[in-house]
Order: structure tokens, then sequence, then C-alpha cells
């Protein structure tokens, strides 16, 4: 992984968040996230156009995923949902 440079995920089609997801988005980015946040973090990124799908699986088993890592982006997504209380420490 680089630094501010997109990441890809797989997973097996079914709806679910990819299980490396919340690692990988945690460990490229300086702000501290909870495994908890996940789910939040996952919808409001598709919302905000920080995950997007790339293919959705139909006939092979498995989607693709791109997530960018762009810190001020997450961080509004973060504050935010504090803010909401729809996630909390």
């Amino acid at each position: 992984m680089q630094p501010e440079e997109p990441f890809y995920l797989l997973d097996g089609g079914d709806g679910r968040i990819p299980p490396l997801f919340y690692p990988m988005l945690n460990k490229c980015l300086a702000i501290p996230l909870l495994e908890t946040w996940a789910d939040f973090l996952w919808e409001r990124g598709r919302q905000e156009k920080l995950v997007a799908l790339l293919h959705d699986g139909a006939g092979q088993g498995y989607a693709a995923w791109r997530v960018l890592p762009a810190p001020a982006a997450w961080q509004a997504v973060v504050s935010s949902g504090l803010g909401l209380k729809s996630i909390s420490f």
C-alpha cells in the first residue's frame, strides 16, 4: 500500500463488507479508527464515493471495490459520525 493511493478489495459478492476493509483503511490513515465503526465507515464511504464498486461479481463470484484513502474526506466522515452520535469512542 502506498499512502494516499487507492487500494482494492474483493469480496464474495454476498453484500457483506469485505473483511480487509477496516484493517486496510486503518493502516493507510493517520486518524484513529475503531473496528466497531466499520459498518458506518463502509456505508458513509460509499455515500461519499470514497468506496466504489468496480464489478458486482455477477457470473464470477467476486465483487471488486476501490477505496480512496483521502485523509480529509475520511476525517469529515468520522467527525460527522461522532457529531451525529452514529459512532462513538
